[in-house]
């Protein structure tokens, strides 16, 4: 019985969509704190009222420039991160902590690969004997 595997390929972010993404993030952080999203240095009122149709269409403008700047970066950041990283069945992350660290798999596959590559020429070395001795007996 065999076994199929299925992978999902997504789109990686690039540093384009990181920017815009980060801008997201301010824009949405002024407005929580009351703040007018407005641009670093722009000359705006000091907060944002909801109700104002001006503000409101500032606020379209922003977060139209924004999209417009990394078109389907969404898609990707939140995407590859949701789809991607935090998905279970893919093994990078360790879901038991509450912080982003590498799944314990791939965490021991790092250290034994640390020790491979520090023991790489004893390795090579005790490989050539075996197979130097193999090719003895055989002859």
């Amino acid at each position: 019985m065999s076994t199929k595997h299925h992978s999902m390929r997504m789109a990686r972010a690039d540093a384009k969509d990181c920017d815009a993404a980060y801008d997201l993030m301010a824009l949405i952080d002024a407005i929580d704190r009351g703040d007018y999203p407005a641009k670093q240095g722009e000359e705006v009122p000091d907060w944002f009222d909801e109700d104002d149709f001006e503000h409101l269409q500032h606020l379209h403008t922003r977060l139209k420039g924004i999209i417009d700047s990394a078109p389907g970066f969404m898609g990707r950041i939140v995407g590859g991160f949701c789809a991607v990283i935090l998905n279970p069945k893919n093994n990078l992350i360790d879901m038991e902590d509450d912080c982003l660290s590498l799944h314990p798999r791939l965490d021991e596959a790092q250290r034994l690969l640390s020790w491979v590559e520090e023991n790489r020429q004893e390795l090579l070395a005790e490989f050539r004997a075996v197979s130097d001795e193999e090719e003895k007996e055989a002859a």
